[in-house]
């Protein structure tokens, strides 16, 4: 089942525990909404169709999680500001590892971000993020991906390594 996070404030430390939630399609493992200051910290997420969604969410910390082998996206975030995504190990998801979409002024930093089919794409709107010292490798597709409309971005001191496709493509 999704874990659903409805009060702000709080921590979710999984002390190195595994989540596996439901499968199905649109399900979250753990599902963020309208609430702010919320911590995810030292989970595994796996098996669920998106690992840790925020929506209509601010101030939260994704730090030092294990997200692997999620059928849709490891972490997406849509329509949610001022979050930090810190020191997490996103791998092996179907589709992108990190995925932001009308979005803005999150910081995206120390995160390993490989063998995924996208690693990081910032999408419809999504303007004023900081992608910072990622190692983003392997995708199958892009590496990092930057959609039209999304302005004022940072991506910096990156390591970005093969890529079937492209390291970081700007539409």
């Amino acid at each position: 089942d999704t874990v659903i996070i409805r009060r702000s404030n709080i921590t979710l430390d999984g002390g190195g525990h595994t989540l596996t939630a439901a499968h199905a399609l649109g399900d979250q493992a753990i599902y963020v909404y309208q609430q702010s200051n919320v911590t995810i910290r030292n989970l595994r997420v796996e098996s669920s169709w998106t690992a840790i969604a925020l929506e209509h969410s601010t101030l939260c910390n994704i730090t030092s999680n294990m997200i692997t082998g999620n059928s849709w996206h490891g972490i997406s975030l849509y329509s949610s500001s001022s979050n930090t995504l810190l020191g997490n190990n996103i791998t092996d998801n179907h589709n992108r590892g990190i995925y932001l979409e009308y979005s803005s002024y999150n910081t995206i930093q120390g995160n390993e971000v490989a063998g995924n089919y996208r690693g990081t794409e910032l999408d419809k709107d999504s303007n004023h993020n900081s992608v910072h010292r990622n190692h983003v490798t392997g995708s199958i597709d892009d590496n990092i991906i930057l959609r039209e409309y999304c302005d004022h971005n940072t991506v910096s001191e990156n390591n970005i390594t093969q890529s079937v496709s492209s390291g970081i493509v700007a539409l």
